[in-house]
Formats: C-alpha cells, structure tokens, sequence
C-alpha cells in the first residue's frame, strides 16, 4: 500500500503539474493557494474516514493530495517571491524555509498523534489545519504591511 501511494504521488505529480498551472493561471495566486489548500482539506478528511482495508480508497484520497501538492508547492514560492520586497527577498525565502523544520518534526508529532489519538485524528487535524491556512490566507490582503523602503539595512 504505501509504494503504491508514493507511486500514485509522484505519478500525479509529474503527469498534472504544467496542465495545472496552466489551466489555473488566470486565478489570482491566493484563490489557487486557497483551491489547492482546500483539496488538501478534502483529502485529509478522506483519509480519516477511509476504511482501513479499501485499497483503492487510500489511492483516491492520495490523488487529490497530489493535486493539492501540484497547486500549492510552485504557487506558494511565487507568492513568496511576489509579498517580498527586492532588497529583502532573500530574507523572505529564508523565513519561509522554516517549513522545511516540519519535516524533521512531522514524523515525531505524527507518532505521538497516532499513539494517543489515532489515525482518525491524525488526518482530522491536518484538515483543521488546512481550514486554519485557508482562513489565514483569506485575511493576508487586510493586514496592514510595513514599509519596507523606509527600514535601513545595517
């Protein structure tokens, strides 16, 4: 089962990822971000509910988070790139590389999470999570932004 999800993962992909950023590129690059974050929603949720034994199942349940991660991944680092101001685009990658720490910690949280709770839980709280980043996304444009130009760099 999991060299199947891994496969269908990277076979989604590779087969979807430039007819999806071409069909998405008239969307602004919050409402892909959003779209994308909802698919991973959907497919967390899937996941918690998915019989234990229904092969196929978990295969459905992986495309659709392979098409969140087809969205999400290159959208996120233009957004990145866009929100950053030039003298400070280095900075603005370095601090949005602090996500790469989740993969150090994911695999101790996700045990812990799966010790005490469950995995019905597990994927419960990645779609809490998802619906958190939708709304925080929703609100990006209200909040108000520093000015940059008048910040020296000492």
């Amino acid at each position: 089962l999991i060299s199947a999800m891994i496969f269908t993962n990277a076979l989604v992909i590779i087969s979807t990822q430039f007819l999806l950023l071409k069909l998405m590129a008239g969307s602004s690059l919050i409402h892909r971000i959003q779209f994308g974050l909802i698919l991973l929603m959907c497919s967390q949720v899937w996941l918690a509910y998915n019989p234990i034994d229904l092969f196929w199942g978990w295969i459905g349940a992986i495309i659709i988070m392979s098409l969140a991660e087809t969205i999400l991944f290159p959208t996120m680092n233009v957004h990145i790139d866009r929100l950053a101001p030039k003298h400070l685009r280095g900075a603005y990658f370095g601090a949005a590389s602090f996500y790469e720490i989740g993969f150090a910690f994911a695999p101790l949280g996700g045990g812990i999470i799966l010790d005490h709770l469950g995995g019905y839980w597990l994927f419960i709280i990645g779609a809490i999570l998802s619906l958190v980043v939708i709304y925080l996304y929703s609100i990006l444009d209200k909040l108000p932004r520093p000015n940059f130009a008048a910040i020296e760099l000492s």
